[in-house]
């Protein structure tokens, strides 16, 4: 899935000229898992299109027309349905995955940026940059079951980026200033407002292997949220330029990507932080743009600004190879499988994408998806 760049809180990559890359030879991958990836692209035109690919033989389904600018994709935890965002249309558009049959689109008060599935499956959340409100539709009835509020006036919020807790029992809101709502995933009901900041605080939200923990990142700071009672911890300082953040296996122990191209170590428990490591490109200290990582990973990933993606040992807190390497003037974005022992690195536009052993931190025969790539989900 991806968020419009001007929104996006997540991450960016590919191939500058004279540099080979392990995994980047043509061909397609036949990578572990066996997945589908499901991607959308447009056309110079800005029209919508839907396939598949099967990543064990590299082979795309047909194509299929969605509506036009889609920034977003989710699939249902059944793998039944996909639902893609349109911005232009101001739409969201269901597609049966077993029958590929396009169904009537949802019509929406805003243009939709970012797209979050409960847990059950019964509701899509639907984010919309420069709005007071989130969207909940109804997946067994295609059509909006409401709209819940982020605002806490007097102050102007728009939301900023939505994160389901690891319970799967909350969606978390952050309304892009001092708040962060949470939404009962059963009932869609919105809980009391959970004040993280006197000031700005756009995110993103970082979930943390420890159950009853996520983080929002607030400038130059990492505020604790416990789920378990939506309070607020102390909050932990990181440099003043963090742009990204990575939690360990252990919870205890994080990594803070500041845009200067510092990667520092934060112990969670002390607030300290410690063992300054430098990303250097080209001679000089990268820019860096965010830090992705999944839950139990010994890797974690730096997305330089210039798209270039860089894996990071956090037991060995050594910095790897570049997996992809470009000139770009945003950076990557990565998804997971479902089974975690695959990531994918992507950049709209590009038109590869390229599977990441998560075991070893390298990468894999990059995949042809053609022109166009807007964003993508992964399925089983």
């Amino acid at each position: 899935m991806r968020k419009r760049e001007l929104a996006s809180h997540i991450v960016p990559a590919l191939l500058i000229a004279g540099i080979t890359l392990p995994g980047c030879a043509g061909g397609h991958s036949a990578d572990a898992t066996g997945a589908i990836i499901y991607i959308v692209t447009e056309s110079k035109s800005g029209q919508g299109f839907f396939r598949s690919i099967d990543t064990s033989t590299g082979k795309a389904g047909r194509a299929i027309k969605v509506d036009r600018d889609p920034p977003d994709i989710v699939l249902m935890p059944n793998n039944r349905t996909a639902y893609i965002a349109s911005w232009n249309s101001q739409s969201i558009t269901p597609v049966d995955l077993r029958t590929y049959h396009v169904k009537q689109p949802i019509a929406i008060a805003q243009g939709p940026e970012q797209l979050v599935a409960a847990p059950d499956g019964r509701t899509v959340y639907v984010a919309h940059n420069g709005t007071t409100f989130v969207t909940l539709i109804n997946t067994y009835r295609n059509s909006i079951a409401g709209l819940v509020s982020i605002e806490n006036k007097p102050a102007y919020s728009t939301v900023s980026t939505i994160l389901v807790s690891p319970t799967g029992h909350t969606a978390y809101v952050a309304n892009g200033l001092q708040d962060v709502v949470p939404i009962n995933t059963e009932t869609n009901v919105p809980g009391r407002f959970i004040r993280v900041s006197s000031e700005g605080c756009p995110g993103p939200l970082v979930p943390s292997p420890k159950e009853r923990l996520i983080y929002i990142m607030c400038g130059g700071t990492a505020v604790p949220i416990n789920t378990t009672n939506n309070t607020v911890d102390k909050a932990i300082n990181l440099c003043v330029s963090a742009m990204g953040m990575a939690v360990s296996p252990n919870s205890h122990i994080g990594f803070v990507a500041c845009q200067e191209g510092f990667v520092f170590t934060v112990n969670f428990v002390t607030g300290k932080l410690s063992d300054q490591i430098t990303v250097i490109q080209n001679g000089l200290p990268a820019e860096l743009c965010s830090m992705a990582s999944a839950s139990n990973e010994t890797w974690a990933y730096l997305l330089l600004c210039n798209g270039t993606v860089i894996p990071f040992n956090m037991a060995a807190r050594k910095i790897g190879k570049p997996l992809v390497a470009m000139n770009s003037t945003s950076p990557s974005s990565m998804l997971w499988s479902s089974n975690g022992r695959i990531a994918y690195i992507f950049k709209p536009g590009y038109r590869f994408i390229v599977p990441v052993n998560t075991a070893t931190g390298t990468s894999e025969a990059r995949i042809y998806v053609g022109p166009g790539l807007a964003t993508m989900a992964i399925g089983p």
